[in-house]
This record gives structure tokens, sequence and C-alpha cells, in this order.
């Protein structure tokens, strides 16, 4: 039995991790042809509404903080990197500049699900 939920699980897993791409695909392919016709707005059913809104999105560069301060990237693993966790071993302004020169910067337009009032 256990064995059987554990395969269920990265089952359920990938399924939900298929529909993530759909999804994004998805929207992506929504906002493109909202901005070919020049729609900013699209009215939905029971009051809502799809916006297109211009998103500045800042994120860190893994893969740039890894190569170039191996170091500061395994002393923040956890799963995932954490900030937290890298200040246990480096100052704040360190660890900081080491940020800000790993992060990205990307622009572009979303979707966002808005309810009349």
């Amino acid at each position: 039995m256990l064995n059987e939920n554990l395969k269920r699980i990265e089952k359920i897993k990938e399924e939900i991790t298929d529909k993530y791409v759909e999804l994004d695909r998805l929207k992506k392919e929504v906002v493109r042809e909202m901005l070919e016709n020049g729609t900013k707005d699209i009215e939905l059913e029971n009051g809502l509404h799809e916006t297109l809104v211009y998103v500045v999105e800042k994120k860190i560069d893994y893969e740039k903080l890894q190569k170039c301060y191996e170091d500061v990237y395994i002393l923040g693993l956890r799963p995932s990197f954490s900030k937290t966790q890298a200040l246990n071993s480096v100052s704040v302004q360190f660890l900081n500049k080491i940020l800000k020169d790993c992060t990205i910067t990307t622009k572009g337009y979303r979707l966002k699900t808005k309810k009349e009032k």
C-alpha cells in the first residue's frame, strides 16, 4: 500500500506540473493575442475581467550565483536558496552585493483577474 501511495503521489506531481506548463502556455498565448488586437481588458461572466497589466519582476539568477559565488550559494542552500541561511555565514552588505549582482529584471504583460464591485 505504501509503495502504491508513493507512486500515486509522483504521478499526481507530474500531472500538476503538466497542468502548470499548459496554464503558462495558454496565459502567454492570451497575452500575445490581446496585445495583437490592442485589447487591454476582456469582460468575462459574473462581473469578472481579465486585464493586461505591465509588470517588472526581479528574481535571482541562481545559475550565475552558483557559478560566480559558489561558497555563498552552498551556504544559502536548503531545499532551495535561503537568504536567511546564507546570512548565518556572511555579512548583510556582502550578501546584498552578491544578490544585486545576480538579480535579473524581466518586464512584460501578465493577465490579472479582477472582479467588478
